[in-house]
């Protein structure tokens, strides 16, 4: 039996801790369920480096105050940061070349058997650090398929680039998304058969998880706030609900908690950054208050007693949070700033039917093992489930 080279590009140098936790899992499932070695092509655009840079050049009054902020805090972001490359460095494995540019992908001519673009919002083409590149036109003799890619909330059909990107989809031989809008414009936007597909962190198994986890950092009940960002009007919310549970507050984000002033209202950091200290604050919390999807998923690995707390309450392109809590069968916890301190967030989530995503699992690995796995006579294999 033949086993393919295979080449990852995806968010895996964001100082977040979904993204690189859905690149190792990529990686992980690869290997556990193909017996396949893969690597991340090192790509980080300019825009990425300087959305997770300490300092840099400001553009703007708001910029400056931000630097002024960060070289305040610079000692405790530096450590945080410096979590996350740890993480980088011993649990993914990237090609020996780095690459920062298109152009740079287009002249190093990679010999990978198949190429994988995702998961995560890899074309979502109004992220800050969005590139052509996640939509490998680089590659034009070799295999190459989108897993469980995510557009965000960005339809891609209202893009003055439809054209192009619709050009880029019809080049890949298979095209599988995250979520169901992005599956309809998707389709909409190439003509194109579009299957939708699970966050590869949701096939690695929760003792898998548990093995990278940071021991317990925090010894006291608390509770864990985890978002991509942390404005005053939720902030205000996740204060008052401190107060009436009676649990001290967490954060993961060293560089919004520094410019985003939580420490004068008592809202503490966690003691590490990085994927290890975020799976350990998710799994010993006793309670999550989270606006992410990997907020979602590994409250769900970990069956906590969470709540999604939704932010955006207009925004009816996003879809991303509902459909995983509607996969899930925890739609009972999307929450909105408005209900949340009526609920008693003291009630737990129905855990008892967790073969919910069985079948979802199921169809994830049959679409990866369709291109990744080939028998010696160049057929396909059949299933491994």
């Amino acid at each position: 039996m033949d086993q393919k080279n295979i080449g990852i590009i995806t968010f895996h140098r964001s100082y977040n801790c979904g993204s690189m936790l859905q690149a190792y899992a990529l990686q992980t499932v690869l290997k556990k369920c193909f017996s396949t070695d893969s690597e991340i092509i090192d790509f980080s655009n300019a825009a990425q480096k300087r959305m997770y840079s300490i300092l840099y050049k400001p553009h703007n009054v708001k910029e400056l105050f931000r630097n002024i902020l960060n070289l305040a805090f610079y000692r405790v972001i530096a450590a945080h940061n410096k979590d996350y490359e740890d993480f980088l460095n011993e649990r993914l494995k990237c090609t020996k070349n780095r690459y920062s540019t298109l152009s740079q992908l287009d002249e190093n001519k990679m010999d990978f058997d198949l190429y994988i673009t995702g998961s995560d919002q890899v074309w979502n083409t109004r992220a800050k650090d969005f590139d052509d590149a996640y939509f490998l036109p680089f590659v034009n003799s070799k295999s190459k398929i989108a897993y469980a890619v995510s557009l965000g909330a960005t339809n891609p059909n209202t893009s003055d680039n439809k054209g192009k990107y619709s050009s880029f989809i019809q080049s890949f031989d298979g095209v599988s998304v995250r979520e169901r809008n992005a599956k309809k414009w998707i389709e909409e936007l190439s003509g194109r058969n579009v299957e939708i597909c699970l966050d590869p962190t949701l096939l690695v198994e929760r003792n898998e998880w548990e093995v990278l986890a940071a021991d317990k950092e925090v010894e006291d009940k608390y509770l864990f706030w985890y978002a991509m960002t942390y404005k005053k009007d939720v902030m205000e919310k996740v204060l008052a609900i401190g107060r009436k549970y009676n649990l001290p507050i967490y954060v993961l984000d060293a560089k919004e908690w520094s410019r985003r002033g939580l420490f004068f209202h008592g809202i503490k950091l966690a003691p590490m950054g990085g994927p290890a200290s975020y799976l350990s604050m998710v799994k010993n919390a006793d309670m999550v208050i989270t606006s992410s999807f990997h907020g979602t998923v590994f409250c769900n690995v970990f069956q906590k007693n969470f709540w999604y707390l939704n932010i955006h309450d207009h925004n009816t392109q996003d879809d991303r949070a509902l459909f995983l809590l509607q996969q899930l069968g925890l739609t009972d916890r999307y929450v909105n700033k408005k209900e949340i301190m009526e609920r008693d967030l003291l009630e737990k989530p129905n855990y008892t039917k967790h073969n919910v995503l069985k079948k979802e699992i199921e169809s994830s690995i049959k679409y990866l093992e369709r291109y990744v796995s080939v028998k010696e006579d160049g057929s396909e294999l059949s299933s491994i489930i």
